[in-house]
């Protein structure tokens, strides 16, 4: 680019993607790996994760990740990485509204500066969504953002992260201690256990111990308990519903619902159709390990 000439002669608004928890990654592992430390956000190795940058995992998992939608608003509208669309990759083991202001908030000013423009447009995925409310709704926020979309994002929780905060380690993300390496459930068994099937509760608790996935998880990962349900999502065995005991209760979220303010910020969520949504938990006492079975209703 030529000293003075225009980086963003059209004025697009710059876009920022966010993903969601498990959504970026540190290093050339073809699943998402991050570190003992925090990443710093200028680290050239610190990236989005996308399957489409590795063979295997696009072929097993199918595209996850920005790079159609980035591809497309490049192709179509005229965006340039960079300079008017940007990735923000982020630890996702931290408490959110630290997020906001270690990573989304200078990624929004980098943005502002490189494009030339005031304000952005931000895209987020699941905890993403969080994060970019955590920022617009803090004392911090200066009216740099123009419109927000929150794709799949639980607003209200997630009822599969109840379950990985009391240590179930079933069907959602798990951590090999030994070297910080967090990755799905269906990959840590065939990865790390030399398996080839998702273990059943019979099995698994010769495989893994919840309690030290529990330890893990509240020590290391504080971000799951972000995910919370704030609604009575646990089914008790009269059926009655409670919300989670006051260990594991979500206060974040419930204070960020409590008052909902996006200022002048055009804000759109967009939800799935056609697939269940994991609302509901309930405990299973009768198992050897504390296995909690996931309850779908309506659409995800």
């Amino acid at each position: 680019m030529l000293i003075g000439e225009n980086p963003n002669p059209n004025h697009l608004i710059p876009i920022l993607l966010v993903p969601g928890i498990m959504g970026s990654t540190i290093g050339g592992s073809w699943y998402p790996v991050l570190r003992s430390t925090h990443p710093l956000r200028t680290d050239p190795e610190f990236r989005v994760y996308d399957t489409s940058d590795y063979i295997v995992p696009k072929a097993v998992m199918g595209p996850l990740g920005w790079h159609n939608l980035r591809e497309q608003l490049s192709q179509q509208y005229g965006y340039i990485r960079n300079c008017t669309i940007f990735d923000v990759p982020y630890d996702w083991r931290m408490p959110l509204d630290k997020v906001a202001r270690v990573y989304l908030k200078p990624a929004i000013e980098d943005a502002k500066l490189r494009s030339g423009m005031a304000k952005v447009n931000i895209i987020a995925h699941s905890m993403g969504g969080l994060v970019a409310r955590a920022y617009i709704q803090s004392e911090a926020y200066e009216n740099d953002i123009e419109r927000l979309a929150m794709v799949g994002t639980p607003n209200e929780g997630s009822a599969k992260a109840y379950c990985v905060w009391q240590g179930n380690p079933m069907d959602y993300a798990e951590i090999l201690e030994a070297n910080y390496q967090m990755i799905t459930g269906e990959s840590l068994y065939i990865y790390a256990y030399s398996d080839t099937t998702v273990p059943t509760a019979d099995t698994v608790q010769s495989w893994i111990d919840p309690e030290k996935v529990k330890s893990f998880i509240r020590n290391r990962v504080t971000s799951v308990q972000y995910l919370i349900p704030t609604y009575p999502c646990i089914i008790h065995a009269s059926f009655e519903r409670s919300l989670p005991d006051s260990e594991s209760r979500n206060l974040w979220l419930e204070s960020l619902n409590e008052s909902v303010d996006y200022h002048e910020i055009q804000v759109k969520a967009f939800v799935g159709y056609g697939a269940d949504t994991l609302q509901y938990v309930q405990e299973i006492p009768t198992l050897t390990i504390p296995f909690i079975q996931i309850m779908s209703e309506g659409d995800g």
